[in-house]
């Protein structure tokens, strides 16, 4: 009953959140890239066709070729399907995707309560939402009138995690073939999803060396996710087709690479040195990097005229480094000494902070990532 009671205030916290949010609304998205998503969504449902079009609403008469896939077009689709029923294309995509990112926080909530009732006990759980509710970049990205993936990737971070730590209780080699499934989701997503794929890679051989997991579970995570990956790009090629190297979203550069690490993944298993596993492995990466870097697969998609014009302004592309930002992160670093010091869970521990760490060196150069960084150094408070 206590758990049930609990659930209900986090929740009611939620819709207190969005009534006030809905009170001091304008009418209008928060984001341009909100209005963006909406307009490809509005002309696939006029002319339905699976693989990507040219969106023909920017860059008259030409069109542009967007960076996105089709997983956030069905998404948002699906939320608006109600509104279909009673009300026009442009009006109900309008009204059906301010449910997205509700619907996300919701679903985020409820995977932390979760794995808050695993680690931490009730006080913890108050901390842990008390923070997080608080902090402006959990708010904004959950803004109600802002429907775009970076909702869908602040879940997909807390459900990675939650397969993580299945695997840390129970060894449960289960738990990390759906969390390779996860990590392939979040770059069918968004490109930036190869972020989460590289920290868990880079946590599960640490714990490998150091905690004795199993090098057949990290060879598992990998295949599971190049499989995944590989269905997904058959399935929403970009528009040039199947062999175009976009590295703007999920491309041939993605799939390949993926196959690259698992391959590499299992060639280094035979390796008996732990050194020269580790040597293995490292120039493997170099290799990939040499490669990748030659084929200009690693430089920006954009011009150097339209990052001058556009990227520079858009906010969230700005430093998140800040006096105040830092706090947090002071804060969890203390407390995780301790912790450390006290040998309390160090795997968890070490899980919390192979990722806060990647996303705090990741939010100085963008505040995009902050949110990420605010959800693990939240937890190591809590």
């Amino acid at each position: 009953m206590a758990k049930k009671i609990e659930n209900f205030v986090w929740l009611g916290l939620i819709f207190l959140i969005y009534a006030l949010q809905f009170c001091n609304w304008n009418g209008r998205y928060m984001d341009t890239d909100s209005y963006l998503y909406a307009l490809r969504v509005i002309e696939w449902l006029q002319h339905p066709t699976w693989f990507e079009q040219k969106f023909l609403m920017a860059n008259y008469p030409f069109g542009e070729i967007k960076h996105w896939t089709r997983l956030m077009d069905v998404i948002i689709t699906i939320c608006s399907m109600p509104f279909l029923l009673f009300e026009p294309i442009k009006q109900a995509v309008f009204h059906g995707s301010l449910l997205l990112t509700p619907l996300f926080l919701v679903l985020t909530v409820l995977y932390l309560k979760t794995l808050g009732d695993k680690i931490l006990n009730l006080y913890g759980r108050i901390v842990l939402f008390f923070l997080l509710y608080v902090q402006d970049c959990f708010i904004k990205i959950f803004a109600f009138n802002r429907p775009d993936h970076h909702a869908v990737h602040i879940f997909l971070a807390v459900l990675l995690l939650w397969q993580l730590y299945q695997y840390i209780r129970l060894r449960n080699e289960k738990a990390l073939v759906l969390a390779g499934g996860v990590c392939a989701v979040f770059i069918w997503t968004a490109v930036e999803g190869i972020i989460p794929y590289g920290l868990t890679l880079a946590f599960l051989y640490s714990g490998y060396l150091f905690f004795g997991y199993s090098y057949a579970a990290i060879r598992k995570f990998a295949l599971s996710c190049a499989v995944c990956l590989t269905v997904f790009w058959l399935i929403n090629p970009p528009f040039q087709g199947w062999l175009y190297a976009d590295n703007g979203r999920l491309s041939v550069i993605y799939v390949m690479s993926a196959w690259y690490a698992y391959i590499t993944i299992w060639l280094t298993a035979k390796i008996k040195s732990a050194y020269i596993q580790f040597g293995g492995l490292a120039v493997a990466v170099g290799i990939l990097a040499v490669i990748l870097w030659c084929g200009g697969c690693l430089s920006s998609p954009l011009s150097a005229d339209i990052k001058e014009a556009f990227v520079n302004r858009i906010y969230e592309m700005d430093s998140g480094f800040n006096p105040y930002k830092i706090a947090y992160p002071l804060i969890a670093l203390c407390l995780w000494l301790v912790l450390w010091h006290k040998k309390s869970d160090r795997e968890l521990l070490f899980l919390l902070a192979t990722f806060a760490g990647g996303y705090l060196a990741l939010s100085f150069w963008a505040m995009r990532f902050c949110c990420f960084e605010a959800i693990y150094t939240t937890l190591i408070i809590a």
